[in-house]
């Protein structure tokens, strides 16, 4: 499985930053910045609340499941998932120095990224812990749109997963399906309405 190489990295990670923190050392990495609220955390937690956060990535890696209700340290993992799912490149990229980006780095250039990104949806879906998310455009959409969208979904409180489609009826825009609601700003969608609001004023 893919998705265990980088969870075991993950939980090297984590150790490495308790050890750092502990010592009053943030070592030399180039991504520190990317590390920042797991230092914050490591910081001012309990060490019974680390060793938690410890037990629950342990479990996770053994079994090979996510649970219902993640501590701090899986929720950055669930995070960085979301991020490599997407685009695995950019994410290893952005976690250069890290074990964990060393990892995605490798499954990258062997190019495995679509089985990556399933095993991430099977992983976070296992349990009900994500809400899927449906993008479909009238053409490939590019990477810097794709992390916009990211991004904003991000800002959710739900964990989502999305998943990418082309429909070239739709013409041209995009649509998002998200909790069984539709955000429309499609060609094909504004060509509707125009037709539904000239009929509703008896215009045809």
């Amino acid at each position: 499985m893919l998705l265990r190489h980088v969870l075991i990295a993950y939980l090297q990670d984590v150790t490495r930053l308790m050890s750092e923190v502990s010592s009053g050392k943030h070592g030399k990495n180039s991504d520190a910045s990317v590390w920042q609220g797991m230092r914050e955390y490591i910081a001012k937690a309990k060490p019974e609340e680390l060793q938690a956060d410890l037990r629950q990535l342990s479990e996770v890696i053994r079994r090979g499941q996510t649970v219902r209700i993640p501590l701090f340290a899986l929720k950055e993992l669930r995070s960085i998932l979301a991020q490599a799912a997407w685009h695995m490149e950019d994410t290893a990229e952005r976690y250069a120095s890290s074990e964990c980006g060393r990892v995605l780095a490798q499954l990258s250039s062997i190019g495995s990224a679509e089985m990556f990104a399933q095993e991430v949806a099977r992983f976070i879906g296992r349990t009900g812990g994500a809400r899927r998310v449906l993008v479909q455009s009238a053409a490939e959409l590019d990477q810097e749109m794709r992390q916009k969208m990211l991004t904003s979904l991000m800002k959710s409180k739900e964990f989502v997963l999305p998943t990418f489609r082309v429909d070239r009826a739709l013409l041209g825009g995009v649509r998002v399906f998200h909790g069984g609601q539709l955000a429309d700003d499609t060609w094909l969608g504004r060509a509707r309405k125009l037709i539904r609001f000239t009929r509703e004023k008896g215009v045809v």
